[in-house]
């Protein structure tokens, strides 16, 4: 058996019990989904999410939690929905979860009996103050996700961190928006239009 899969049972053998200190922090989910340049300012009254139009979006917001400040939490599955043979979200309760804006993420990670860790950020899908909940799609060669999506059940625990990110939340101020997402990169704009007032056209 290669060290994958090793690996990869390792972190799903452990994935109820909280571990001990975190390992490197992985790439953030602004940097890795939403990419390093921005589309020009484009004209009419619609706001475009990431350009400059919308510039309050791409400031660090108050409040917003450092990384090295944030503490683990255990996180307990309390629903789950397959939106998709390989996409799936779970509803989770953390004791101490602080809340979130629109737009940010978690990290979540998995401990195996041997001390093996694996750790991924996943953005939150609800919108703030709604229960906490993430979707997450399948990788193949996953540490992570294959167990979030096929394995974890109600009443399964694991360890959750968060709320992260400044640069990419959203907060209502009336005008229209035009989200434009693919793939997992809609989780985020779904927190978005769930958090928006009715008064606020979404496209």
């Amino acid at each position: 058996m290669d060290r994958l899969r090793l690996r990869r049972r390792g972190a799903r053998a452990g994935a109820r019990r909280a571990g001990e200190a975190a390992g490197a922090a992985p790439l953030l989910l602004e940097e890795r989904e939403v990419g390093a340049r921005l589309p020009a300012a484009g004209r009419g009254r619609a706001g475009f999410l990431g350009v400059q139009r919308l510039s309050h979006s791409r400031r660090p917001v108050a409040g917003t939690a450092v990384l090295g400040r944030l503490t683990w939490l255990v996180a307990q599955v309390t629903g789950a929905v397959d939106e998709t043979p390989r996409v799936r979200t779970l509803l989770l309760e953390a004791d101490g979860w602080p809340g979130h804006r629109a737009g940010q993420h978690l990290d979540v990670r998995l401990t195996a009996e041997d001390g093996y860790q694996a750790e991924r950020s996943y953005s939150i899908a609800s919108a703030p103050g709604e229960p906490l909940a993430i979707t997450i799609e399948r990788l193949e060669d996953g540490e992570v996700s294959p167990y979030l999506v096929d394995e974890a059940r109600d009443g399964d625990t694991f360890e959750v961190r968060g709320p992260i990110g400044g640069y990419f939340v959203w907060e209502d101020d009336g005008r229209p928006v035009f989200l434009v997402g693919g793939g997992s990169g809609v989780v985020p704009l779904m927190s978005m239009i769930r958090s928006s007032s009715e008064s606020t056209p979404i496209r």
